[in-house]
């Protein structure tokens, strides 16, 4: 029997164990349910979470708190305020408001929050009793901090430091350009625990253009990826990277046409580099828009690459993005809607899973963790996401 190509039947069986592979992974996410669902965890808007070891959550809301969910009892742990009342110097901030913009992971059980006026950006840990402890904090900009990234290097004599990458809320413009990202060098051997520590004023990187999103670390590469707008066409967006070897931002920029701006983006780890047949296994930057378009660029280091439009990727807004170590990408939008997609087959991504929660409210963040991944949205709740009765037990983040 002859198919259409001119394979025989037996030719188009052939066993290839990437494709089983793969289509397994398919079938499973098709699977996801909500596991979990802690209700009232904050007063209306939940803007972050971060899953610290196997049981505990730590979230931060628009009440300027900071809550630690046991997962093995679904209780409140404890809650601070960590950024109220904060006494520092004038020139650091006035510390008048207690909201946290951005929770991030530092070091392994350490992370950090930054507040809204206080200038400053925190570390902690949680501690014997269930009590979240500051155990270290360094200058942010003076206007508040919107997110922090880090990356551990090598420094010139050899030793191990983490460069601290912050960016100003909104940006701020200074003589030397549009100042997006700024910089600190923390040595490994820091002790938080003996001390509260202040580092050194950060070191300035200067980007030409004014960026639509926080930039965020790209998956297996040393850059940091961000969005901007074409300042002489309104209609045309792009991608940029700031090399993080050479502290510049590398001229091939990628742009496409796009009436709305990128407000939210995440990165795809490409596929070995011997392993790379078509664009999909590149490198991905994913993008989305308030329209709720999704935008995917295969990160080729030149800019004559296709980028695919995915026109109605969610039917309103795209309020949050991730990328699972698998390479799916989930997407959330203003109406409690995730969904779940592959791009293993090419750069317009496969629908694998439709999901519905956060009482039809936005989607503020989606988490990956080991089962799944995690939400939190505008109706104070934190949700968990995963295969239901028999959770993933492989690592996917």
């Amino acid at each position: 029997m002859v198919v259409e190509g001119g394979a025989s039947q037996s030719e188009m069986i052939n066993f290839n164990p990437k494709e089983s592979a793969e289509k397994k992974e398919d079938q499973e996410y098709a699977r996801f349910e909500e596991l979990e669902s802690y209700e009232n965890v904050h007063k209306n808007v939940v803007n972050s979470v971060l899953p610290i070891g196997e049981s505990t959550l730590v979230s931060i809301g628009a009440d300027g708190k900071m809550v630690l969910i046991d997962r093995k009892t679904g209780e409140k742990k404890s809650e601070i305020r960590p950024h109220e009342k904060v006494k520092v110097p004038p020139e650091e901030g006035d510390g008048s408001a207690s909201a946290i913009i951005s929770l991030n992971h530092f070091r392994p059980g350490v992370f950090a929050t930054t507040g809204k006026n206080d200038g400053t950006i925190r570390f902690w840990k949680i501690g014997d009793n269930d009590e979240m402890e500051m155990i270290g904090i360094t200058k942010g900009h003076k206007g508040g901090t919107e997110n922090i990234l880090t990356v551990t290097e090598n420094n010139k004599d050899g030793d191990e430091v983490e460069e601290l990458y912050f960016q100003p809320k909104g940006g701020y413009q200074s003589k030397g350009g549009y100042h997006f990202v700024e910089k600190q060098v923390l040595n490994k051997t820091d002790d938080f625990e003996s001390k509260v520590r202040n580092s050194p004023d950060p070191e300035a990187i200067s980007l030409e253009v004014d960026g639509n999103t926080p930039a965020i670390k790209q998956k297996g590469e040393n850059s940091l990826v961000f969005s901007y707008t074409n300042k002489e066409n309104s209609w045309t967006q792009g991608f940029k990277k700031l090399n993080l070897d050479t502290g510049k931002v590398e001229p091939s920029s990628i742009e496409f046409k796009s009436r709305k701006p990128i407000s939210v983006m995440t990165t795809v780890e490409g596929r070995p580099v011997d392993e790379r047949e078509n664009d999909q296994d590149y490198p991905l930057i994913v993008g989305g828009t308030k329209s709720g378009a999704m935008f995917i660029t295969p990160d080729k280091g030149k800019q004559d690459v296709e980028t695919v439009l995915v026109p109605e990727a969610l039917p309103w807004e795209v309020t949050a993005l991730a990328a699972t170590n698998d390479r799916k990408i989930i997407s959330g939008g203003n109406r409690g809607e995730i969904k779940i997609w592959s791009i293993d087959k090419g750069l317009k991504p496969v629908l694998l899973k439709e999901l519905k929660g956060h009482n039809g409210q936005k989607i503020n963040s989606i988490v990956v963790t080991k089962e799944g991944f995690v939400t939190v949205g505008n109706d104070g709740s934190v949700r968990v996401w995963g295969v239901p009765d028999e959770r993933k037990q492989e690592t996917i983040a």
